[in-house]
């Protein structure tokens, strides 16, 4: 009985050990195919050179790279980008730290409420999510009408149609994220070093200067570069609410695929945008690790 249970054992473990293996391959050759594949393409694109609409050379040429940096139109593409991406970072940590901490810290049932919205939020559709701020932010919506009927303001605000508009959809559907990703990293920091704050003659305040502020950097760092990146490469809410009056990176690439089809300046661009997002993570890596 005993020859018959370890046989079955080891038979489990080798079983299990195998299904993790082929598990791995098997991301890892979904990974390649809807990833590596995909963006080594495009990337091969941005050095040909660009014939007319449609058709393009194998001709190596550093041409498309030169003309991002050199025109105007696309530097301000960029810098728009970059912009949006930046001032949704900035909103995703002053509003999501609170919750955060909260969710990382409390343990009253009010707790278990917030975490559901926060994670409810993440399962809804992105699409549904754009169109209700479209319906809260137009000069008729919502907001507009309750600052209005509060005298807060006279005239509807011009929220959206612009980057405000931009900001305020792409930041509540960032900011989910970065709340996940900082409330894991304060909830593994151990209470008794609150306790020992306390302990020694630290107020509320303090400890939280003293021992979780500076536990949670990383935390913040990572929540902040991702949420940066996933900006930045949005395409859905940009285009519902720019309305087309300012263009980003990403709808701007849309455009040169489905229109202009110049599909090498659309890899430059697409490349552009993903060593970008590659060069923030890295930064903001080494930050962590030299400082948090």
């Amino acid at each position: 009985m005993d020859i018959t249970t370890r046989s079955l054992r080891i038979i489990g473990r080798f079983i299990l050990s195998r299904g993790v293996q082929i598990m791995g391959i098997a991301v890892l050759l979904l990974f390649l195919v809807f990833f590596v594949i995909p963006l080594g393409y495009f990337l091969l694109l941005s050095f040909f050179t660009f014939i007319q609409s449609g058709r393009y050379e194998a001709a190596f040429t550093l041409s498309n790279y030169i003309r991002l940096a050199r025109e105007p139109l696309y530097l301000r593409i960029l810098g728009a980008t970059f912009k949006m991406g930046a001032i949704v970072s900035v909103v995703c940590f002053t509003l999501g730290y609170p919750v955060a901490y909260y969710l990382g810290r409390s343990t009253s049932k009010l707790r278990n409420l917030v975490l559901m919205i926060v994670v409810a939020s993440l399962f809804t559709n992105l699409v549904v999510r754009t169109y209700g701020w479209i319906v809260l932010l137009t000069e008729n919506g919502l907001i507009n009408n309750i600052l209005m009927a509060s005298g807060l303001v006279k005239e509807p605000l011009d929220l959206i149609f612009n980057m405000t508009g931009v900001v305020i959809g792409e930041a509540q559907i960032q900011l989910p994220v970065f709340i996940m990703i900082v409330a894991g990293v304060i909830q593994l920091i151990d209470p008794d070093l609150d306790f020992a704050a306390r302990v020694m003659g630290a107020d509320d305040v303090q400890t939280f200067a003293s021992v979780v502020w500076p536990l949670s950097l990383r935390g913040i760092i990572g929540g902040v570069s991702l949420v940066f990146a996933l900006a930045i490469s949005a395409f859905i809410t940009p285009f519902f609410l720019s309305g087309g009056k300012i263009v980003f990176t990403a709808l701007f690439i849309n455009t040169l695929v489905t229109r202009s089809l110049n599909y090498p300046l659309a890899g430059a661009l697409s490349m552009i945008l993903v060593l970008s997002s590659v060069s923030v993570i890295v930064i903001m890596s080494w930050i962590s690790k030299r400082y948090a």
